[in-house]
């Protein structure tokens, strides 16, 4: 059932959201999640990160995304677009290559989001544009992390000795949370109308 919310999600994406208006979305985001962020943990005594802190890391990160974006797409945007499928065919490749890495998460993500970005943008692909921003959302995890001090979830489970439990948080990881949402949705769109029986 996840499987097949995230493959619906994906295939109508495209038809909802227009555009950069994603990116500008989740600066936005970040920034109100981070004003109430509490302070690294070598600063207890603190009551949360100063803005001058972590609004440069942000405008950085997403300053960075859209600066290479636009200056490839100014380039060569479009350029490969009688070439789709030897694209994704060495963007699949590409991703399939980080991820037999021995510590995969940065190269997959880093891989993921600028590969992919541009090969949309060469290509003109819409899905491509989704499948980066993907691995953008990685990012901004790692952003996050950072600033706060905490580690990330998928670089301890990478750091794992046990294989078979690496496997198994993974497709944890995968599944309890697109299911966690559907269930949320559902009773979200259930309970009005049971609202007010005990």
């Amino acid at each position: 059932l996840a499987a097949a919310a995230i493959a619906a999600a994906y295939a109508m994406a495209p038809h909802l959201v227009p555009g950069h208006s994603i990116e500008f979305f989740a600066f936005g985001a970040m920034t109100a999640a981070m004003l109430p962020a509490r302070a690294p943990k070598a600063d207890p005594c603190r009551a949360g990160l100063s803005p001058v802190r972590w609004l440069p890391a942000l405008l950085i990160y997403f300053g960075h995304w859209l600066a290479l974006e636009r200056g490839l797409a100014h380039v060569a945007g479009g350029a490969l677009a009688h070439w789709k499928m030897e694209v994704n065919v060495g963007l699949l490749a590409l991703v399939g290559s980080a991820s037999l890495l021995t510590r995969p998460v940065a190269a997959s993500t880093a891989v993921g989001a600028y590969a992919g970005r541009a090969a949309h943008v060469l290509t003109g692909q819409p899905h491509l544009y989704f499948f980066s921003l993907a691995f953008l959302a990685l990012g901004c995890q790692a952003v996050s992390h950072a600033l706060t001090g905490e580690r990330a979830t998928l670089f301890q489970l990478q750091d794992g000795p046990d294989l078979s439990r690496k496997v198994a948080y993974e497709w944890a990881h995968c599944t309890y949370f697109p299911s966690l949402l559907l269930h949320s949705c559902f009773d979200s769109w259930v309970r009005p109308a049971t609202h007010g029986r005990a």
